[in-house]
């Protein structure tokens, strides 16, 4: 006699909860959950995802996690239906204070120009051995300290004056803590976790990714935070030791006079600079024809991002910029036009090359001053890559001249361009319309941020390394090449990374970075 077997159900947790709110209803919108097999069974296949109700993109992580993308988020309900089972969605209840701080809509429209946007940092640990609940258990107590740098924008529905209300609201909403296994890549977790959009109701989100070492992937939206507040909440919140506390270099007010007239100047050269991409040429209408091919051969291909990180003994930085009394930026930017020069160089011949004349975005002053200052802005300095250069010593030359009109504070651009839109009526600003981005932001974009000078920690563990990054899920808002890197523990940590397909393979660029460096090292100062 057969013998009826019952079948295995695998089980399933979605994470994180949804947010609810009581006396308002969130504004519709795009919502993420991840979904994570939590019981044996077959794993995850990219090519044959589970059947779930309603239909959502699902993006694959790991054989064991999923990420569900939603359209809108009025389409979640309690529950989902996963391979026909019916799974609880949790729900997290925020009490959000309708009377808090109204948010000005110009903040919703520059969440609107960094929409695809996020910021993700890297961190690398010499321990194999690090427990989800110790990270949180490290973590969460700092975060309630620093609760207001992830003020939450709320954009929510009132049913009685059926009008939408902009709120700034500190209300602590629980980080997410997510675990992942695997012993693939960090630049292809990477490149995973990025093609996963962030949504209003998940400010931030901390993975722990547990393989051959132990990894942690921090990744914020970019307009809360950018790379340099990663480096602040990195040892504030995360590291085992407490931040130092920072002086204000004092200035004469002669010096802020100068100051603020030199600033004015650049200010005024920045606002007169052709936007992209014609900021390239400079007036050369001959160079519009190179370019457009340049970016035609150069197609998007969003799906295949590539990620690149390695690091560099700083030494080398160091004692290029001593030699040439230049600063370490400098070094990087004209390191970063003799390695694109090689890369173009074989995909192109060496008339359009020349005719190239590409820029790198650098943030003001990203190297120096304290952490109360902004580090960096929308505006930020352009400088030439002078890819049409063949010697190295002429470009750095090149470099160190363009990189003398840099500010030393960015105070006096920000209090300009808010002093303009306070001359805009309130009510206006919601009006005003948000161009979409049609080209790259920039052909190239660079920051050369200094980590603490002391090893850190994290629940115990030492820090190895860590790396800085956006990830951009439309070339509409990226850059064509971006490279951020971070002094850490004697070394230049790197990472690059770019939405282009593989012609513009970043591997060949990092063995051409690393040799332009090498070119400079050897190169004497009166050469």
């Amino acid at each position: 006699m057969l013998r009826h077997v019952p079948c295995r159900r695998y089980l399933y947790t979605l994470h994180p909860p949804a947010l609810a709110t009581s006396a308002y209803v969130p504004l519709h919108g795009p919502r993420v959950v991840y979904l994570e097999r939590t019981e044996g069974g077959v794993p995850f296949e990219p090519s044959q995802p589970p059947r779930i109700e309603p239909p959502c993109q699902v993006t694959y992580l790991s054989p064991r996690m999923l990420a569900l993308t939603f359209a809108d988020a009025s389409e979640l309900n309690t529950s989902l239906f996963i391979d026909g089972q019916v799974v609880p969605l949790p729900r997290q209840l925020v009490d959000v204070d309708v009377d808090g701080e109204h948010t000005p809509p110009l903040e919703f429209m520059n969440q609107a120009l960094m929409a695809g946007r996020n910021t993700i940092g890297v961190f690398e640990l010499a321990s194999t051995s690090l427990r989800l609940a110790e990270l949180q258990a490290a973590i969460e107590p700092r975060l309630k300290r620093t609760r207001a740098t992830f003020a939450t924008l709320f954009r929510l529905y009132d049913p009685k004056t059926k009008r939408f209300h902009a709120l700034r609201d500190s209300t602590p909403v629980g980080p997410h803590f997510l675990a992942l296994t695997s012993d693939e890549a960090t630049t292809t977790l990477v490149d995973r976790i990025a093609a996963v959009p962030m949504d209003a109701y998940r400010p931030w989100e901390l993975w722990l990714v547990r393989g051959s070492r132990d990894g942690i992937v921090f990744r914020v939206p970019h307009g809360i935070i950018d790379g340099m507040g990663c480096i602040q909440f990195l040892q504030r919140v995360l590291a085992d030791a407490p931040c130092p506390s920072t002086i204000r270099p004092q200035r004469t007010s002669t010096r802020h006079f100068t100051d603020v007239v030199d600033a004015l100047g650049r200010l005024w050269d920045d606002v007169s600079r052709p936007a992209v991409p014609y900021l390239g040429f400079q007036g050369r209408r001959d160079g519009f024809g190179s370019l457009a091919r340049f970016y035609a051969a150069l197609t998007p291909a969003t799906e295949a991002p590539q990620t690149c990180l390695c690091r560099i003994p700083l030494t080398s930085f160091q004692t290029i910029a001593r030699r040439h009394s230049v600063t370490v930026s400098q070094v990087l930017v004209a390191a970063l036009g003799d390695a694109l020069r090689t890369l173009l160089l074989t995909n192109f011949d060496a008339a359009l090359v020349e005719s190239l004349q590409l820029q790198v975005r650098l943030p003001v002053d990203a190297r120096h001053g304290d952490v109360d200052r902004m580090q960096a802005d929308l505006v930020a300095i352009c400088l030439p890559l002078h890819v049409e250069m063949v010697e190295a010593n002429d470009r750095l030359r090149a470099v160190a001249r363009a990189g003398q009109s840099i500010q030393k504070d960015i105070a006096v651009r920000r209090w300009c361009r808010d002093a303009g839109l306070a001359l805009v009526p309130r009510w206006l600003l919601g009006h005003v319309p948000v161009p979409p981005r049609g080209s790259w932001s920039s052909p190239m974009y660079a920051s050369s941020v200094v980590g603490p000078a002391a090893r850190l920690r994290i629940a115990g563990r030492p820090l190895d390394a860590f790396y800085f990054m956006s990830s951009d899920l439309d070339y509409r808002n990226a850059h064509m090449l971006e490279v951020v890197s971070v002094s850490y523990d004697g070394q230049m940590q790197l990472s690059l990374r770019t939405l282009l397909g593989r012609s513009l393979d970043l591997e060949h660029f990092q063995d051409a970075l690393v040799a332009a460096i090498d070119r400079l090292a050897s190169m004497k100062h009166d050469q």
